[in-house]
């Protein structure tokens, strides 16, 4: 339980976020993001209604429970007494190109795919382990070498197949680049012959 800390009291909590003296990185839906030292990031939750509370339990894997170079689980995790998650601290990756709405013009779609083929190896285990990728569209990162997954949280442990989890993140990969390309309906599947009409179409723009 060493990575997991508990807070008793708000305030207990709010002296701990003084302490890390983060830079803003970004907000999304849940919260928001700030990067507290050169290889660390801190998730500060935000509820806006009772509907949205994250409650943490055993099944969210976290990076001592697994290590892979795809995918970025908490390293140490904040909740309230009750269980509900204040946080968490992870992994900082720099340098991310595949933020839908500000994709650069050299993102390099022939290492995004070779990046896939990781991604999938390391899917399998998370698979193995019995994990469906739960809203895994838009939280995808890549450096034009590393694909990876962030926000882990949401993770279902249930009876699932690889072939459900690659198409996860295809649709999870094609869902980020559509807004850089809004004129490809549909890229397919990343099977190596699909691979050459995706990458040949995206060649026109």
């Amino acid at each position: 339980m060493n990575n997991i800390k508990i807070y008793k009291n708000p305030n207990d909590f709010k002296k701990y976020l003084q302490t890390l003296k983060g830079t803003y990185v970004a907000e999304g839906s849940e919260g928001k993001v700030y990067r507290i030292n050169n290889d660390e990031i801190f998730k500060k939750y935000i509820y806006y209604d009772k509907y949205m509370l994250q409650k943490y339990n055993k099944d969210m894997l976290m990076e001592s429970d697994l290590k892979l170079d795809s995918f970025i689980f908490p390293r140490e995790m904040h909740i309230t007494n009750k269980g509900i998650v204040l946080g968490y601290k992870a992994k900082y990756f720099p340098n991310n190109m595949l933020d839908p709405l500000n994709i650069p013009d050299n993102l390099n779609i022939e290492s995004l795919i070779k990046a896939r083929l990781k991604f999938i190896e390391d899917t399998k285990v998370i698979t193995e382990y019995g994990y469906y990728l739960f809203e895994l569209a838009n939280n995808l990162m890549f450096d034009n070498k590393n694909l990876v997954a962030i926000d882990t949280l949401d993770y279902e442990k249930r009876k699932v197949t690889l072939e459900e989890n690659i198409s996860i993140i295809d649709y999870a990969i094609l869902t980020q680049l559509q807004y850089k390309f809004p004129y490809i309906d549909n890229l397919g599947e990343f099977d190596k012959e699909i691979d050459k009409v995706y990458k040949k179409t995206l060649h026109r723009f």
